[in-house]
């Protein structure tokens, strides 16, 4: 969730000898970082398309391909040819006659997300997953297990139900492990194919899809490991 890389730019004397303009150029290693499989998807939970972004330079950025398959998810997709990174950070999909499709953009610490128009992400690709989860989907009761354990050392209900801010409400099922309670954790977010759980201090406890569809814990949260499982 949190470990989606931000792409620098090359100095313009890099980019002038490469025929690349200063925001398309980026640096090599951070680059070859980037590319790979992502999903562009809508927040809603629809159907969204998987796209390859490439290293390799062409019109407008950055190979893309794929694009083909998000003709009926997200025609707006469908032409995609490239992808680029401004000055500002923002990721750019663009077709052959460099037309900017879609923009992303993306917050410290959060995944890429659409700035304007349809509210969609822009996520590191897991397995054959075209869709993200939604609020709906996830709220219910669950657990925060140790990996070794099967005993939950927390149960939480995350609820659907939103405050004045829309942020929606959670609330521990029992007693705690003095660890998780002393988080004093109310609130939980979705971001992308992550689960967050907030405190109102600021304190947080995030957690990773797989692509089974389980919950792990954030490896940059540090800390031990820690699960979060569905609960009947």
């Amino acid at each position: 969730m949190r470990h989606i890389l931000a792409l620098s730019v090359f100095a313009a004397a890099f980019a002038g000898l490469t025929g690349l303009s200063t925001a398309q150029a980026a640096d090599a290693d951070q680059l070859k970082a980037q590319a790979g499989s992502w999903l562009a998807a809508p927040q809603n939970g629809a159907k969204g398309c998987l796209m390859t972004f490439t290293t390799t330079p062409v019109a407008g950025g950055y190979g893309l391909t794929g694009a083909d398959a998000c003709a009926t998810a997200i025609p707006a997709l469908a032409k995609a040819s490239a992808w680029s990174l401004g000055e500002d950070g923002t990721l750019t999909v663009l077709d052959g006659a460099k037309k900017t499709l879609v923009s992303f953009i993306q917050d410290e610490g959060s995944p890429w997300e659409t700035e304007e128009g349809e509210p969609m992400w822009l996520l590191p690709a897991l397995g054959t997953i075209d869709h993200v989860p939604t609020i709906d989907g996830i709220a219910g009761n669950w657990a925060i297990q140790r990996p070794e354990g099967t005993q939950p050392i927390c149960a939480l209900k995350l609820s659907a139900d939103k405050d004045g801010d829309g942020t929606t409400k959670l609330s521990p099922n029992g007693d705690c492990a003095p660890e998780i309670k002393d988080m004093k954790l109310v609130w939980w977010a979705l971001e992308g194919f992550g689960i967050v759980l907030m405190s109102d201090d600021g304190t947080t406890l995030s957690f990773d899809m797989k692509a089974d569809g389980t919950f792990d814990r954030s490896l940059e949260d540090g800390g031990k490991p820690l699960k979060l499982v569905r609960q009947p």
